[in-house]
């Protein structure tokens, strides 16, 4: 995304964001459960993609999707979360 002309226009400073007024879907996965990214981390990892990285690019929606506990990740809860994944994508596209 740091690539001049993929994300952000390099040619004077500071450099401007190429992505204004769009739209991102956030797919995460996390070996922790779900209370731990809620509760005691209060979602900074969403909220660094969102305001640091999405953010300095000009996006101006970010739909987060998190995966919890992907480590011994059952194939009926995959499934479930591919269809998550689906709805989401076919949403951004429209």
């Amino acid at each position: 995304m740091l690539v001049d002309g993929v994300a952000l226009r390099h040619d004077h400073e500071p450099p401007s964001p190429l992505l204004s007024g769009r739209t991102a879907l956030l797919v995460q996965t996390f070996h922790a459960p779900r209370v731990v990214d809620r509760l005691l981390m209060r979602r900074l990892s969403y909220r660094f993609w969102r305001d640091a990285v999405f953010g300095s690019v000009g996006v101006r929606k970010v739909t987060p999707l998190a995966l919890y506990e992907a480590k011994d990740l059952a194939p009926r809860r995959l499934a479930r979360f591919e269809r998550r994944l689906g709805r989401a994508l076919a949403d951004l596209v429209g």
